[in-house]
Protein backbone atom coordinates (compact mmCIF):
# COMPACT_ATOMS: atom_id res chain seq x y z
CA UNK A 1 0.00 0.00 0.00
CA UNK A 2 1.71 3.29 -1.12
CA UNK A 3 -0.08 6.38 0.51
CA UNK A 4 0.45 9.93 -1.26
CA UNK A 5 -0.07 13.39 0.32
CA UNK A 6 -0.96 15.82 -2.23
CA UNK A 7 -0.46 19.59 -1.28
CA UNK A 8 -1.54 22.47 -3.34
CA UNK A 9 -2.35 25.90 -2.19
CA UNK A 10 -5.61 26.21 -4.35
CA UNK A 11 -7.59 24.17 -6.57
CA UNK A 12 -8.94 26.71 -8.42
CA UNK A 13 -8.21 27.34 -11.54
CA UNK A 14 -5.14 24.68 -13.40
CA UNK A 15 -3.87 23.14 -10.58
CA UNK A 16 -7.70 21.73 -9.28
CA UNK A 17 -8.14 20.18 -12.99
CA UNK A 18 -4.43 18.73 -12.21
CA UNK A 19 -5.03 17.16 -8.89
CA UNK A 20 -8.70 15.83 -10.28
CA UNK A 21 -6.83 14.20 -13.06
CA UNK A 22 -4.38 12.71 -10.69
CA UNK A 23 -6.76 11.58 -8.88
CA UNK A 24 -8.73 9.10 -11.23
CA UNK A 25 -5.54 7.23 -11.61
CA UNK A 26 -6.51 5.91 -8.10
CA UNK A 27 -8.74 3.74 -10.02
CA UNK A 28 -6.00 1.84 -11.67
CA UNK A 29 -4.26 0.65 -8.95
CA UNK A 30 -7.00 -1.99 -7.11
CA UNK A 31 -6.96 -0.11 -3.96
CA UNK A 32 -2.85 -0.47 -3.44
CA UNK A 33 -2.94 3.55 -3.28
CA UNK A 34 -4.12 6.02 -0.89
CA UNK A 35 -4.42 9.65 -1.70
CA UNK A 36 -5.28 12.43 0.35
CA UNK A 37 -5.47 15.78 -0.36
CA UNK A 38 -4.13 18.67 1.82
CA UNK A 39 -5.52 22.53 0.49
CA UNK A 40 -3.94 25.38 1.95
CA UNK A 41 -6.94 27.94 0.95
CA UNK A 42 -10.60 27.21 0.99
CA UNK A 43 -11.98 26.66 -3.14
CA UNK A 44 -14.32 29.43 -4.36
CA UNK A 45 -15.06 26.91 -7.49
CA UNK A 46 -14.61 23.67 -6.60
CA UNK A 47 -16.48 21.48 -4.83
CA UNK A 48 -14.56 19.90 -1.68
CA UNK A 49 -13.81 16.00 -2.03
CA UNK A 50 -13.43 13.00 0.18
CA UNK A 51 -10.37 13.01 1.94
CA UNK A 52 -9.36 16.54 1.47
CA UNK A 53 -7.79 18.81 4.30
CA UNK A 54 -8.81 22.58 3.58
CA UNK A 55 -6.41 24.88 6.31
CA UNK A 56 -7.53 28.46 5.65
CA UNK A 57 -10.09 30.41 4.08
CA UNK A 58 -7.87 32.94 2.00
CA UNK A 59 -4.68 33.74 0.79
CA UNK A 60 -3.48 37.84 -0.40
CA UNK A 61 -3.19 37.98 -3.88
CA UNK A 62 0.49 39.50 -3.66
CA UNK A 63 3.22 38.18 -1.67
CA UNK A 64 4.74 40.47 0.70
CA UNK A 65 7.07 40.27 3.75
CA UNK A 66 4.87 41.28 6.41
CA UNK A 67 4.62 40.04 9.62
CA UNK A 68 0.99 38.80 8.86
CA UNK A 69 2.68 36.79 6.17
CA UNK A 70 5.42 35.44 7.93
CA UNK A 71 2.63 34.07 10.57
CA UNK A 72 0.41 32.13 8.24
CA UNK A 73 3.37 30.73 6.21
CA UNK A 74 5.06 29.31 9.77
CA UNK A 75 1.73 28.19 10.56
CA UNK A 76 1.49 26.54 7.10
CA UNK A 77 4.84 24.54 8.19
CA UNK A 78 3.50 23.62 11.40
CA UNK A 79 0.37 22.23 9.98
CA UNK A 80 2.33 20.32 7.37
CA UNK A 81 4.32 18.74 9.72
CA UNK A 82 1.20 18.06 11.57
CA UNK A 83 -0.48 16.15 9.05
CA UNK A 84 2.63 14.20 7.78
CA UNK A 85 3.28 12.90 11.51
CA UNK A 86 -0.65 11.91 11.12
CA UNK A 87 -0.72 10.53 7.94
CA UNK A 88 2.87 9.04 7.56
CA UNK A 89 2.60 8.97 3.76
CA UNK A 90 5.26 7.10 2.03
CA UNK A 91 5.23 10.36 -1.26
CA UNK A 92 3.88 14.01 -0.77
CA UNK A 93 3.15 15.10 -4.38
CA UNK A 94 3.79 19.12 -3.94
CA UNK A 95 2.50 21.82 -7.00
CA UNK A 96 3.33 24.71 -7.42
CA UNK A 97 5.37 27.27 -5.89
CA UNK A 98 3.60 28.05 -2.37
CA UNK A 99 3.44 24.87 -1.35
CA UNK A 100 6.81 23.82 -3.05
CA UNK A 101 8.66 26.42 -0.48
CA UNK A 102 6.55 25.26 2.67
CA UNK A 103 7.06 21.23 1.77
CA UNK A 104 10.64 21.89 1.13
CA UNK A 105 11.44 23.99 4.36
CA UNK A 106 9.32 21.23 6.30
CA UNK A 107 11.57 18.39 5.01
CA UNK A 108 14.63 20.52 6.25
CA UNK A 109 13.21 21.89 9.42
CA UNK A 110 11.75 18.30 10.39
CA UNK A 111 13.75 15.96 8.47
CA UNK A 112 10.37 13.28 8.12
CA UNK A 113 11.00 10.52 6.06
CA UNK A 114 8.45 10.87 3.31
CA UNK A 115 9.83 11.07 -0.37
CA UNK A 116 9.07 14.95 -1.82
CA UNK A 117 7.94 15.29 -5.39
CA UNK A 118 7.92 18.86 -6.64
CA UNK A 119 5.96 19.94 -9.67
CA UNK A 120 5.86 23.24 -11.17
CA UNK A 121 3.11 24.37 -13.70
CA UNK A 122 3.53 28.18 -14.04
CA UNK A 123 6.29 30.50 -14.69
CA UNK A 124 8.04 31.68 -11.37
CA UNK A 125 9.70 34.33 -12.91
CA UNK A 126 6.80 36.22 -13.94
CA UNK A 127 5.28 35.54 -10.16
CA UNK A 128 7.62 36.71 -8.40
CA UNK A 129 8.05 39.95 -10.32
CA UNK A 130 4.53 40.92 -10.21
CA UNK A 131 3.41 39.37 -7.17
CA UNK A 132 6.43 40.47 -4.83
CA UNK A 133 7.57 43.14 -2.76
CA UNK A 134 10.70 44.15 -3.51
CA UNK A 135 11.64 43.49 0.43
CA UNK A 136 10.60 39.82 -0.66
CA UNK A 137 12.29 39.74 -3.67
CA UNK A 138 15.80 40.85 -1.74
CA UNK A 139 14.81 38.33 1.03
CA UNK A 140 14.32 35.08 -1.41
CA UNK A 141 17.88 36.57 -3.80
CA UNK A 142 19.33 36.16 -0.14
CA UNK A 143 18.12 32.40 0.75
CA UNK A 144 17.69 30.95 -2.55
CA UNK A 145 21.45 30.37 -2.37
CA UNK A 146 21.21 29.05 1.14
CA UNK A 147 18.84 26.41 0.05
Amino acid sequence: MIKILILAKSIDGGTGTFILNFLKIKRLFNNKLILKTVILEKPKYRKIKVNTLIHKKNFYPNYYFFINSLKYFFKDILLIKKTINKEKPDIVLSINNYANLIITLSKLLFKFNAKIILTHHNNLTQILNFRCSPLLKLFIKILLPIL
